[in-house]
């Protein structure tokens, strides 16, 4: 199935290095799931927690869990 892809960053800066978050991919997550991902991330920045690094913390939880 050919078609459009629209991937979607958050760009930050952490320390002295520009980052970028993976929010989503459009039409793959709906917009306002790829918002509501943005918004996370923004907020984990405002705690001083790097949105990159809950992610692989996420990610390897659930796999321990499971």
């Amino acid at each position: 199935k050919d078609g459009v892809s629209v991937s979607f960053f958050y760009r930050y800066r952490w320390g002295d290095q520009n980052k970028e978050y993976a929010c989503g991919s459009w039409p793959r997550k709906p917009l306002t799931d790829i918002h509501k991902a943005r918004n996370q991330a923004q907020a984990l920045i405002d705690e001083q927690i790097n949105p990159n690094e809950q992610k692989k913390i996420s990610i390897i939880m659930s796999i321990w869990l499971a």
